[in-house]
């Protein structure tokens, strides 16, 4: 498992790219959306407001900033993808997962409203990349000073997620005090 944690560069953005592409468990990466989603409300849905503010160390976000994460970065990446898959050449900027989290003030929202916000995002997004031709999918734009394809995004955006469905299972649930 320590390699599904190693920190890929954004300098290499390929590596990136592939590490993430790495984790969907199969060809059919659009399906996969949806079951993700399902695992993660599986994962989380039985927390109380409690457990939901746990950190595994006291430095890292807590349960619910993991969930407001996921969430800010699909609506980023669909809205790059969105904007690619229709020409749109503006290059787009970067932002800063950090800097969101701060600002985010996820953890006085309730665990239950942050999932079926996810939920419903989550379906949007299937229902828009199910919507788009393969052609749309080969489109590419700039992303952060990378080119990169509708497709591409989608996988990142799923891989993203597994990569954090996976630190939420290894990290957080096995050391949380109420799975011992």
């Amino acid at each position: 498992m320590a390699a599904l944690f190693k920190s890929i560069p954004m300098d290499n953005f390929k590596q990136y790219l592939a590490h993430y592409a790495s984790l969907i468990p199969s060809k059919d990466w659009k399906a996969q959306l949806l079951i993700a989603a399902e695992q993660t409300q599986k994962l989380l849905g039985p927390l109380n407001e409690d457990q939901a503010l746990f950190r595994y160390q006291k430095e890292k976000w807590s349960i619910k900033e993991v969930l407001q994460h996921l969430l800010d970065a699909e609506r980023i990446f669909v809205y790059r993808a969105l904007r690619f898959s229709r020409r749109d050449s503006q290059a787009l900027a970067g932002w800063d997962e950090e800097l969101y989290a701060q600002n985010a003030e996820a953890n006085p929202r309730p665990i239950a409203e942050l999932l079926s916000e996810f939920q419903s995002l989550r379906d949007s997004t299937y229902l828009f990349f199910n919507s788009l031709s393969s052609e749309s999918m080969t489109r590419k734009g700039e992303a952060n000073g990378h080119l990169v394809s509708v497709e591409e995004l989608g996988k990142l955006l799923l891989g993203h997620h597994l990569h954090h469905q996976n630190i939420l299972q290894t990290l957080y649930f096995n050391q949380a005090p109420w799975t011992n």
